[in-house]
């Protein structure tokens, strides 16, 4: 899991990490238990939050694609990406720049 790699560069600007995903709670804790996450993981398994997010949705995959925000302590979206595909994959590195460059 990249994101898991680069927790040292995003700890190094601030960068605080959540995860959110359309699992349960049971899920989510036996998932960061095994890969040793250590992120805050918050369980959205009504979809509320992604949705409220604009996290998208591909029907053809009945999934929801790659998303991530970057939220400055004033509630700012400082950066964002949404995934048209599931190999859409966040630019960990235009994140990290974009965040370092307002410090």
């Amino acid at each position: 899991m990249e994101l898991q790699a680069r927790e040292q560069d995003f700890s190094a600007v601030g960068i605080s990490v959540a995860v959110i995903g359309p699992d349960t709670a049971d899920s989510f804790e036996r998932t960061f238990s095994q890969r040793h996450l250590g992120f805050i993981g918050l369980p959205d398994p009504s979809h509320e939050v992604l949705e409220r997010l604009g996290q998208p949705v591909a029907w053809w995959t009945m999934g929801r694609m790659p998303a991530a925000l970057a939220v400055d302590s004033l509630g700012e979206v400082v950066w964002s990406h949404r995934g048209r595909f599931p190999w859409d994959l966040p630019n960990w590195d235009a994140l990290i720049a974009a965040v370092d460059g307002r410090s």
